[in-house]
């Protein structure tokens, strides 16, 4: 019964109308009947009206709700399984209506009944009284009550995205608001990961897709008792044979500990015997990027995807060590591959600039040669996007954007474009950067050397020498 209300449900949401979205007495119809699937009390006068379409409102009110209470075990648990079956159609629903999205309360409450069941079948399994069979049963379990609570949209504005939206993985918030934690607190999700690696069948990939998602809230490597074994997953996770979500899952992950892998490098003693597993990440990161035999995914360039790849790339050529095995796994000419496609994107292309002018510093200060592929000359395409996307990347929160600045202004300086057009874009670009540099008081040297660029731009047009 509960696979054929699914399907009518399904049949009843993606009716092949062109240009038409369901009713909202199917709409209403379509709620009702998920909800009832996750123990929905529905008032009887809603029931036996033929037109339910007035009670829309209060019936996805109900239905979020329910899914809710499937995730904070509040239900028994086996809604947890039901709601992850019935996740998609419920997106589905909350898309087609507006409803306006639960907080942030959905994300904590769905770890907290994970966390719950998986504690609790980790009590059962040390007592011996459970069989392997339903131990998997009940770690399943804990999954669906995470699966359903990531794919939940968070805030007033947050995005519906479908479970196998390649942008959950990218633009997905994982977080607290207002909640700071420890990483202590993550003991539990980083040994349930582990357990779910050891694991066998087809939904394991998809659960440990879910977990690592989880996992990225926070911002670290865990514990120093879990560090090692988090690794582990995360290089396994991101290996060739792995399907595209588990992979893309594992580099979201890894992307949210970039500021750790950097200190954890430049922690020589306290991370000594983490160093060679940590630089193994790199080989692993392209892995994770590469085509792979699942259509769609094999694209050269993807916004999300590519997106998190250049920030974290950004992050840890920083480092000289960082930066040298980078380089050695061939990151440089992916990221020479991707200057066509990526140049002028928003903020792809400041990434793309500020990962080659930091290999160019860090190669300098080491006196290591440069790749033959590797030059100034073929910096210069992606240098209007960079000044472009400056203020975006800056607002975002990512402070070490203003220290490239500089190397910027000098490469820019080399590059300046004859064209009247592109130069009176570029002289708006530089101008809104400087702009914000002075509206939140960033160093002198940075805000000083814009301003010579900007004096260099602006002389240049007044030039009877530009273009038209």
């Amino acid at each position: 019964m509960e696979d054929l209300a699914l399907s009518i449900i399904s049949m009843l949401l993606e009716a092949n109308i062109p240009n038409k979205a369901p009713s909202a007495q199917v709409l209403a119809n379509c709620t009702l009947l998920a909800g009832i699937l996750l123990g929905l009390n529905v008032d009887k006068t809603v029931l036996v009206k033929v037109d339910k379409s007035a009670a829309i409102d209060v019936l996805v009110t109900k239905l979020l709700v329910c899914l809710q209470g499937c995730v904070d075990g509040a239900h028994p648990q086996h809604y947890a399984s039901r709601a992850k079956k019935c996740l998609p159609h419920a997106l589905r629903i909350i898309e087609l209506t507006g409803a306006v999205p639960l907080d942030g309360s959905f994300f904590r409450a769905g770890l907290a009944c994970c966390k719950e069941i998986f504690l609790g079948c980790s009590a059962i399994s040390d007592n011996e009284t459970e069989d392997s069979e339903d131990m998997q049963r009940r770690l399943f379990e804990a999954g669906a009550a995470l699966h359903t609570a990531i794919c939940i949209p968070q805030g007033p504005l947050g995005y519906v995205y479908q479970p196998d939206d390649s942008f959950l993985y990218w633009y997905g918030e994982f977080t607290w608001a207002h909640d700071t934690r420890s990483s202590h607190e993550f003991e539990w999700l980083i040994d349930y990961i582990c357990e779910l690696r050891e694991l066998e069948g087809y939904e394991v990939e998809d659960t440990l897709a879910d977990a690592l998602l989880a996992s990225s809230a926070m911002k670290s490597l865990g514990s120093r008792t879990r560090e090692a074994a988090y690794l582990e997953v995360l290089l396994w996770s991101m290996g060739p044979e792995q399907p595209a979500r588990l992979r893309y899952a594992a580099l979201r992950a890894t992307y949210e500990t970039r500021r750790t892998l950097l200190a954890a490098i430049e922690d020589t003693d306290g991370y000594a015997n983490l160093r060679e597993k940590l630089l193994a990440l790199s080989p692993a990161i392209l892995t994770a990027i590469s085509p792979s035999v699942e259509g769609s995914h094999g694209v050269l360039f993807d916004e999300g995807r590519d997106g998190c790849y250049l920030k974290l790339l950004f992050t840890l050529v920083k480092n000289p060590a960082w930066c040298s095995r980078l380089s050695l796994d061939d990151h440089i000419n992916r990221c020479i591959s991707l200057m066509a496609e990526a140049a002028d994107s928003n903020p792809h292309a400041f990434y793309l600039a500020g990962i080659f002018l930091r290999i160019t510093a860090v190669s300098k200060v080491l006196e290591l040669p440069l790749d033959d592929m590797f030059s100034r000359a073929k910096l210069s395409p992606p240098v209007p996007g960079a000044w472009d996307a400056f203020p975006s990347v800056y607002l975002s929160g990512n402070d070490d954007c203003v220290e490239i600045l500089p190397d910027l202004t000098e490469l820019t300086l080399e590059y300046i474009p004859l064209d009247r057009f592109a130069l009176e874009t570029l002289h708006e670009r530089i101008d809104w950067v400087l702009d914000v540099l002075r509206k939140y008081s960033e160093p002198e040297s940075v805000i000083s050397a814009v301003e010579t660029l900007l004096k260099v731009v602006r002389t240049r047009l007044n030039s009877p020498l530009v273009s038209i």
